[in-house]
């Protein structure tokens, strides 16, 4: 009888396992180690994010999954396929972080968002084609972060693009669940609009230090106040503010879609 029970313990934890949502974090750093400037807050970037994105799981009730690419020889490719092959549960969330070098080119012009550049296969992924592939993973949620440059060059020199985002504990638990385990849908942020850099000094760039102090800001709101068009609006606010202190003009181009 004792062998019994045990059997049907061990059956219970299995399924609770198995039904426990996840959070799928891709987080890529990807800048050539010469530019060290650049290269020193592509790290820190990283680091933070995952940071955040082990408090956003842990608050949120969620298990984490991560995959990591920080180097100066990331693959676009690579990236690209590990987006694809994702097992994504209906009620899993899906984080996909960027840092690193973006531009746009003249036939993109009705397109707000940059292509991502890859150094180590000299490829660049749309973020637009990206936002498709994992959004076709049906997450519950899919929040897409991209921290570079959204500068024009000419197709001459563009690289080939590859085809195919101090607290009460109760509060911050209720308003990390309110935005990573209970918003339905799509978020997706690119750090400038077209034309514009994207600025960063040795401690981090500005629009994901924006983005990271806002959150925390806003996680020690009422949770009925707290909800992604706030906690961005925020973020725009902060970003503008930050680049004019460097007399630069930095905005943030974000969208929302929630589903019910």
């Amino acid at each position: 009888m004792r062998a019994y029970y045990l059997w049907m313990l061990w059956i219970f934890l299995s399924c609770q396992t198995l039904s426990a949502a996840t959070l799928h974090l891709i987080c890529v750093g990807n800048v050539d180690r010469s530019e060290r400037i650049l290269s020193a807050a592509t790290e820190i970037d990283v680091t933070t994010m995952r940071q955040e994105a082990a408090k956003m799981a842990s608050y949120a009730g969620l298990e984490i999954s991560e995959s990591i690419y920080l180097a100066g020889n990331v693959k676009a490719k690579e990236v690209f396929n590990k987006c694809k092959q994702l097992n994504v549960a209906p009620d899993d969330a899906l984080l996909f972080y960027f840092s690193g070098h973006g531009y746009t080119t003249p036939p993109q012009e009705n397109d707000p968002w940059p292509n991502l550049s890859f150094t180590g296969d000299s490829r660049g992924v749309s973020l637009k084609s990206l936002w498709k592939v994992l959004e076709g993973l049906n997450a519950r949620l899919t929040f897409i972060f991209a921290d570079c440059c959204n500068h024009e060059i000419s197709l001459r020199y563009a690289p080939q693009l590859l085809r195919d985002k101090r607290s009460d504990t109760s509060l911050m638990r209720k308003n990390y669940r309110k935005l990573f385990r209970e918003t339905r849908g799509t978020i997706i942020l690119a750090s400038s609009k077209k034309g514009q850099a994207s600025l960063a000094t040795q401690y981090g760039s500005f629009c994901t230090t924006s983005f990271l102090q806002s959150l925390q800001e806003k996680l020690s709101e009422p949770t009925n106040l707290l909800d992604w068009q706030t906690l961005l609006d925020t973020t725009t606010h902060k970003l503008h503010f930050l680049a004019q202190e460097y007399q630069k003009n930095q905005d943030l181009v974000f969208f929302i879609s929630e589903s019910p």
